[in-house]
């Protein structure tokens, strides 16, 4: 496994333990900073998010 798939299989883990909430919860207490698609991207593909994106997501 690569760094990068585990940092998203966590970003996984911890939206699970969030409850999953969803997409549009998401958007609006991320304060503007993420938006819905970019947050599906984030939790469906195995690319690593940017640092101030995955800082934002948790």
């Amino acid at each position: 496994m690569t760094k990068a798939k585990g940092l998203v299989e966590a970003l996984r883990a911890v939206h699970i333990w969030a409850g999953s909430p969803s997409l549009r919860k998401l958007e609006a207490r991320s304060n503007g900073r993420l938006r819905r698609s970019t947050i599906s991207d984030m939790l469906s593909k195995e690319v690593l998010p940017d640092y101030n994106r995955y800082v934002s997501f948790l």
